[in-house]
């Protein structure tokens, strides 16, 4: 991470994953939680998944954090036709309303290839090979 005194602030990671066995993807419903084997070719597997994201915002005024930031995940085990990789590029604010105390954080994510999977926990539906656009909103309160 770097972070200037002008309100520049830049951050990156990179995440590796090895798994002996992959069983797949995890999936949540009303029905409750299961692992979905996803593709047969993969399943049980020894695999390799990596991610890597970078994000950049710029503190207005102490009070306002425009910020952009760009995430690339490839994944294995994910259903049968899909791709196994997915991109998100996310634009949005952060609203500094009493310090780190009092946050509003609003944003809109792009998905250009969709996800190959629900992921309930977002409310974000599979829509592979198709664009979704996501809107999100978030307060923040720390007592």
């Amino acid at each position: 991470m770097y972070a200037d005194q002008n309100g520049l602030m830049v951050y990156g990671e990179f995440v590796d994953r090895y798994t002996t066995h992959n069983f797949g993807y995890y999936t949540q419903t009303a029905q409750g939680a299961s692992i979905n084997a996803g593709d047969p070719a993969v399943a049980g597997k020894p695999t390799n998944e990596y991610s890597c994201l970078i994000e950049a915002g710029y503190l207005i005024a102490e009070h306002f954090e425009p910020f952009a930031r760009y995430e690339f995940m490839h994944l294995q085990g994910t259903p049968v036709g899909s791709k196994n990789w997915i991109q998100d590029i996310t634009g949005g604010v952060n609203w500094w309303i009493q310090g780190h105390s009092l946050k509003v954080t609003g944003e809109v994510m792009y998905l250009p290839q969709g996800l190959p999977f629900d992921d309930t926990p977002t409310d974000e539906l599979a829509s592979p090979h198709h664009a979704e656009l996501v809107f999100e909103a978030q307060l923040q309160l720390l007592l």
